[in-house]
């Protein structure tokens, strides 16, 4: 039988290993930033993600690896573009110029769309904003928010730009890039983690806790050490309000935490 503690050293040795590489590999990012920034080229370059991404993959010796290795690079570049979000930033520079400043917002007798179901943090953001009795309403993804305001089908989006625990929304920066839709406002939402089950679950017999990503990374290590006993599992849908869905054709013994 293995020594669980040699096989403990050896994983430590290797996360030590990745770490010094990802290292690496964001000072190398920083120069490409810079690169851009003189030469005035976009941070989001999709071409070249896709031709990264399904290169990595096929380095992958064990098939099963192949979507972990898929998110892993995935998150590895969205890190790096927040890296040249942030530098284009510190170094003065908007995300797009030039651009005219408004005196005033106009609330009344428009259409706000946002990204998601009603009861989403984005519709609550859009209310509080708004009014609660705006006139609004919820699109799939991101994208559609910003198609709807481009084409004229709604007066203003709602889209998350940060989160004081994960940091910025990349996906959202890159599409602020793409589009000639411009930030005029901004509103904040208090983000509030709970567990919610079926009526009648006893939580001593929860096996298993899903939940989108972006939940898991917010409620952070000290919340998970409290339930080792759980398995977090990610759903990936848009967001949290379809893994609820999703929970109702579930069994008993299963939760979702919902943020």
């Amino acid at each position: 039988m293995l020594d669980l503690n040699v096989i403990r050293e050896q994983i430590d040795g290797i996360d030590k290993q990745l770490v010094d590489l990802f290292e690496q590999r964001m000072k190398l990012t920083k120069e490409v930033a810079e690169y851009k920034i003189q030469t005035g080229k976009k941070v989001l370059d999709t071409q070249r993600e896709r031709a990264k991404i399904e290169a990595v993959t096929k380095l992958v010796k064990n098939e099963a690896n192949v979507h972990a290795i898929d998110d892993l690079f995935s998150q590895i570049m969205a890190n790096s573009r927040k890296g040249q979000y942030q530098l284009l930033e510190a170094m003065g520079q908007t995300l797009r110029e030039p651009y005219e400043a408004i005196e005033s917002i106009n609330k009344e007798g428009v259409k706000i769309v946002y990204q998601g179901v009603p009861g989403a943090y984005t519709q609550e953001a859009a209310c509080n904003f708004f009014g609660e009795d705006c006139d609004n309403y919820g699109v799939p993804t991101w994208r559609d928010v910003m198609e709807a305001v481009k084409n004229k089908e709604a007066d203003y989006g709602v889209l998350p730009i940060e989160n004081s625990t994960t940091g910025s929304v990349v996906g959202v920066y890159d599409l602020l890039q793409e589009y000639d839709n411009y930030i005029i406002a901004e509103t904040f939402v208090n983000i509030d983690h709970v567990l919610v089950g079926l009526k009648g679950t006893d939580i001593n017999k929860v096996t298993t806790v899903y939940s989108h990503p972006q939940g898991i990374m917010q409620i952070g290590r000290e919340y998970i050490r409290l339930t080792q006993l759980w398995r977090l599992r990610c759903y990936y849908q848009k967001m949290i309000t379809h893994t609820l869905q999703y929970l109702v054709r579930k069994l008993h013994r299963y939760m979702v935490l919902k943020y």
